[in-house]
This record gives structure tokens, sequence and C-alpha cells, in this order.
């Protein structure tokens, strides 16, 4: 009874100074959802693909040391790059820096989250860009 009292007041709290609003909004909620009920790679905006990765017509390049996600055509003419500063652990935050010669101008993510892995795959999110992002877990 006495470590009850002491775990209520944390949780009080802990719920009283969070100010993540786009934890309870369910638009957010509803977009991390269809990110997370699908396992294709890609990049994901609210919600929808923007661009799903096709393995025949695109390549998917990993490079762990670098923390580097990068999809492209065949050819090398239409890609899209995602590199992070950081991997994140389970629900850390880390920055990251988007490119692309596609017209998405994403640029700078300051909150990009994991928020799930499977040991093969990598489910990625920024709230405030609402982006989501798949990846293969190679050499991660």
């Amino acid at each position: 009874m006495k470590h009850a009292k002491y775990l209520l007041l944390t949780l009080l709290l802990a719920a009283a100074c969070s100010n993540d609003k786009t934890e309870n909004d369910p638009v957010v909620k509803a977009q991390i959802g269809a990110l997370l009920s699908t396992d294709v790679s890609g990049l994901y905006r609210n919600g929808e693909p923007l661009l799903l990765f096709d393995k025949t017509e695109h390549l998917l390049v990993c490079t762990p040391s670098k923390n580097d996600f990068r999809i492209q055509d065949d050819a090398g003419a239409q890609y899209v790059n995602l590199r992070l500063d950081a991997m994140p652990e389970q629900g850390q935050q880390v920055r990251g820096t988007e490119s692309d010669n596609m017209g998405f101008d994403i640029g700078a993510l300051d909150d990009i989250r994991l928020l799930h892995t499977d040991g093969q795959k990598l489910w990625l999110w920024s709230d405030k860009a609402r982006m989501g992002f798949i990846f293969p877990k190679i050499g991660f």
C-alpha cells in the first residue's frame, strides 16, 4: 500500500507533465494504425502510401554505418533517402533528414521514433510531419 501511493503520484505527475498532444489525437492514432497494419517498405504520409517499394522497379539500399535508407528506381534517376542521426530504440526520438528528387520536399525531421520492429523490418514515425517509414532492418 505504501508503494501504491507513490506509484499513483508518479503516474499523475507523468500525465500532467506530458505535452505530447498528438498521443491522444484520433487522426494521428488512425494514421499510425494504418502504418502498423502494413508491412510494405516505403514512405507514408497522413496514413496513405507516398512511395511504395516495388522489387521489379526499385532498389532498396540500407547503410547501417550511416543510418541511411534509400529507395531508388533501377536507373538511379529517381530516389528518396532517409538519413537518421542515430538508430532509435523503441519510443526514442531521433533527428533525421529526408531528401529526394521526386518533389516530396520533406527535409529535416526532429521527432522520428521507432514504433515497432519485427526483427526484419522497422516502422518509423514522425508526429510533426505525419510521416511513416517502413524499411528492412538489414544490418541494424
